[in-house]
């Protein structure tokens, strides 16, 4: 299209017509001319006129309708494109405004520059063949049947005329004996039979039933088809009784093209509105994920933070040399403090290098029970109830090549959190094993244990069992221990029973070979 094509929007919508404007000038590869109608009268007024190349119509005008205007077009003879705008997705509007006179329909909500030219090229295509279609006809009743015979069937569409008593066909163009893969015209005239070549037969009643109710006329009507090779195509049809009501002319126009780029834009929009769906869920899960870190973490610090204000007040006043056991005894609370906060900025920090991908492991020989036996001695002091003691047996080999660093890391978790939720005067199990080529290490407490309605949750960021009172912690400890064991090509298991205790069983395999 290299001369300018002029385009008469018809909105009472002052802003929709401009996005129209917007998308049309997003357009590159034509030239359009717009022009606004507000209303129904004027409208009406400038389509009389019949200055435009092609009509965009609202459904709604005000009192009026995009339908009754279409009618009013097509009554006063135009005969170039109309075509609907609706933001309604209403099958039986889009029926409605076929059988007004329409050549197409478009939701305003999944226009886009690349659906609006293309609707407009082949509408204006499409405007171009029923004209040369009407300028046929009224050509064949001037010429006489001859001349009418050598057009029909010199016509570049699929043309047949029909005996509307007994729907066979009495004349056929070579094209449409081309199209649907007949050998010859008598082969057509034989054997055709519209019901074989509808992909669903029952669409050829509908057709008959439309055409009666129309009036005799079928502007368009796209059904699927097929050819005698059982290839399938996509057709527009368009059907005219005789005034005598006798014959009825049929035009066949293959528009799969047409079809398959609307499926293909239909099929981007579904999975378009789909990641925009899984975007927003990923978004809300994270907001949510930032809601729980923000309530922890205010509240954990809070407490630390408290105790070391309040500790440092009660220095400053135990300022005689009486009271050193009482100076003491507050800085003890603050260092307790301070490795809390510790504890909290590390867990953070290990969770933001893992969203990072900056967190690797290192895999080195050593002997598992001496290793284990450090990790007990290290965590002894971590324990944080009076009289807890934790209580170490290993079974089979002894070598094994893992990360060390980030098996200390999950230990610490487990036994930090099996100290925390466990009475005073109770033993800690530590066990491990080396069978075959299979590690287990195995973490047990008797402590208060997670509900059941809890434990699907564990391992997720943030969160807390509902059982864990003012137990100080972040939710983060679990998920860390899920991501270590995940690096590591291992897997975690565990068993509780509320007030009875938990259990925490790591499976790895004896060797890793780097990189991990």
């Amino acid at each position: 299209m290299t001369n300018s094509i002029k385009v008469l929007v018809i909105d009472d919508d002052k802003e929709d017509f401009a996005i129209i404007q917007d998308l049309f000038s997003r357009i590159k590869s034509s030239r359009f001319t717009l022009t606004w109608s507000p209303n129904y009268t004027d409208a009406l007024e400038q389509i009389a006129r019949k200055e435009h190349d092609i009509y965009l119509i609202d459904y709604r005008l005000g009192s009026e309708n995009g339908l009754g205007l279409i009618k009013e077009a097509v009554k006063i003879g135009i005969d170039v494109p109309l075509i609907l705008l609706t933001g309604l997705n209403d099958i039986e509007i889009d029926k409605q405004a076929m059988s007004a006179g329409a050549f197409d329909y478009l939701e305003k909500d999944l226009l886009t520059p690349s659906l609006l030219e293309r609707t407009i090229r082949y509408s204006i295509e499409h405007a171009k063949d029923s004209k040369r279609i009407k300028q046929l006809n009224l050509h064949l009743v001037k010429i006489g049947k001859e001349k009418y015979r050598n057009l029909f069937q010199n016509s570049l569409v699929a043309m047949h005329t029909k005996d509307a008593k007994t729907l066979k066909v009495i004349e056929v163009n070579d094209f449409s004996i081309r199209m649907f893969g007949y050998k010859s015209k008598k082969e057509y005239l034989d054997n055709f039979d519209t019901s074989t070549h509808f992909v669903n037969p029952a669409e050829r009643d509908d057709i008959v039933k439309l055409l009666k109710k129309e009036g005799g006329t079928i502007n368009q009507s796209i059904h699927e088809m097929k050819k005698l090779d059982g290839s399938h195509f996509w057709a527009n049809i368009f059907m005219k009784l005789n005034s005598e009501r006798s014959l009825f002319q049929v035009v066949i126009v293959d528009v799969t093209e047409q079809v398959h780029s609307q499926e293909e834009l239909e099929n981007k929009v579904k999975i378009r509105t789909l990641e925009l769906t899984e975007s927003l869920a990923r978004e809300k899960a994270l907001n949510e994920s930032t809601s729980r870190f923000i309530a922890a973490a205010s509240h954990e610090f809070r407490t630390p933070l408290t105790t070391i204000l309040s500790s440092a007040t009660l220095i400053e006043k135990y300022s005689g040399a009486q009271q050193e056991q009482n100076r003491l005894k507050h800085t003890q609370r603050i260092s307790a403090s301070v490795r809390n906060l510790t504890v909290i900025l590390d867990d953070c920090l290990s969770l933001s290098q893992f969203d990072k991908g900056s967190i690797q492991a290192h895999s080195e020989i050593f002997n598992l029970p001496e290793f284990l036996k450090s990790i007990r001695e290290e965590t002894e002091g971590m324990l944080s109830k009076k009289n807890q003691y934790l209580q170490y047996r290993h079974e089979g080999d002894l070598m094994t090549k893992h990360a060390k660093k980030i098996l200390k890391n999950i230990l610490f978790n487990l036994i930090s959190n099996a100290s925390k939720y466990s009475p005073e005067n109770s033993e800690i199990a530590l066990y491990s094993s080396i069978i075959k080529e299979k590690v287990t290490i195995i973490v047990q407490d008797k402590g208060i244990g997670i509900p059941k309605a809890d434990q699907k949750n564990l391992f997720q960021e943030f969160f807390r069992a509902g059982n864990v009172g003012n137990i100080q912690g972040t939710g983060l400890g679990l998920c860390l221990v899920g991501k270590y064991v995940e690096l590591i090509h291992g897997t975690i298991k565990f068993s509780s029973k509320p007030n009875k205790g938990t259990s925490f069983t790591l499976n790895l395999p004896k060797s890793i070979e780097e990189p991990l």
